[in-house]
């Protein structure tokens, strides 16, 4: 499942500062 950055943004201000979340499509 591909997520960009700006959906996990939207789903998740947080989740910015999450770099495993941003690199693991």
């Amino acid at each position: 499942m591909v997520v960009s950055e700006v959906d996990i943004a939207k789903a998740d201000p947080a989740a910015a500062s999450h770099p495993l979340l941003l690199n693991g499509d």
